[in-house]
């Protein structure tokens, strides 16, 4: 997705860590 950048590999658009 996008926005912030997260462990999972994906990008998610809240700041918050997401699965996807």
């Amino acid at each position: 997705g996008e926005g912030y950048r997260v462990g999972f590999g994906e990008c998610s658009g809240r700041i918050l860590p997401a699965p996807k």
